[in-house]
């Protein structure tokens, strides 16, 4: 037993629940916005252009006239906010695989990753670095960026030593907390993904431009 209450036993199960929270987290934001975009795809298909199936195909449409102009295949905004059926057409030839990729290749529950995965939706992550979007058209539907998402980043830093440092590193680092410290800022990071999807299943599954 050390000073901060750990045992070597105890120190190696830390390690594997901060590893395995991060994960669950992980898959959960990951599942999240496919939900958002399924759903988005949906609404547009049968009812009218979804706003974030709209900024998603907008969006695409600004990085791939940034790199290929002359391949002018996403057609403009009016167009495709007036007309559901060329947007859902838009979305399946040529956005689809772009985001799902986007989501396959998130290795992470931090705010980066957010950033990624939910400014081109709409979502602000972070004010500053959502305005790069803002300019390929993409309309703020909500926003994340008061909710304190700091045991996020905590998370993911203890997931990075634990999971990709030595034992030594890793156990050094847990070992200047406590069981409890770890299991509070294991809870406060549920509650702060909590938070998050009940806000954008708010935000972003209504049908609203």
């Amino acid at each position: 037993m050390s000073h901060s209450g750990w045992t070597v036993d105890g120190l190696d199960a830390a390690c594997a629940y901060v590893g395995l929270l991060h994960a669950e987290i992980e898959s959960t934001l990951e599942e999240m916005v496919d939900a958002i975009l399924a759903n988005a795809r949906e609404v547009t298909l049968h009812y009218r252009s979804h706003p974030v199936l709209l900024n998603c195909v907008l969006h695409y449409r600004a990085r791939l006239n940034g790199f290929a102009p002359e391949l002018d295949i996403i057609p403009a905004k009016a167009l495709l906010k007036k007309d559901p059926l060329l947007l859902t057409q838009a979305w399946d030839d040529h956005v689809r695989a772009y985001f799902v990729l986007m989501v396959k290749n998130n290795h992470g529950a931090g705010v980066k990753y957010m950033e990624r995965m939910l400014h081109p939706l709409g979502v602000v992550v972070n004010e500053k670095k959502f305005k790069r979007v803002e300019g390929d058209g993409v309309v703020r539907l909500a926003s994340i960026h008061r909710i304190a998402t700091t045991e996020l980043m905590e998370l993911a830093s203890l997931r990075g030593v634990a999971m990709h440092g030595n034992a030594t590193t890793a156990r050094a680092r847990l070992n200047v907390t406590t069981p409890l410290d770890i299991a509070a800022r294991g809870a406060m990071a549920v509650t702060c993904v909590q938070q998050i999807s009940t806000l954008l299943a708010k935000a972003t599954w209504r049908c609203r431009t």
